[in-house]
């Protein structure tokens, strides 16, 4: 079951778009974690964290937009 305004809503659909979600949020760790193991300087690596951050925060919303939060299967799946 996925976090949904309606706790007794279950649906497989819903559950592969905030699957989704976590894979997003996965592509954007592990390039946190290739700054981290290049070791940069405090104040570089600083600035590409909050790059990746706002790029993250921007791809969840667009996914969101585009698939209508999971309702445009067709579109969450592209």
């Amino acid at each position: 079951r996925s976090y949904i305004y309606n706790r007794n809503a279950v649906s497989p659909d819903l559950l592969k778009h905030e699957m989704y979600h976590f894979h997003i949020t996965e592509i954007f760790a592990r390039e946190i974690r290739k700054i981290l193991a290049a070791k940069s300087e405090q104040a570089d690596f600083k600035k590409k964290y909050d790059s990746i951050l706002v790029e993250e925060k921007e791809m969840q919303k667009n996914y969101d937009y585009d698939s209508y939060h999971g309702y445009l299967l067709s579109k969450q799946a592209a």
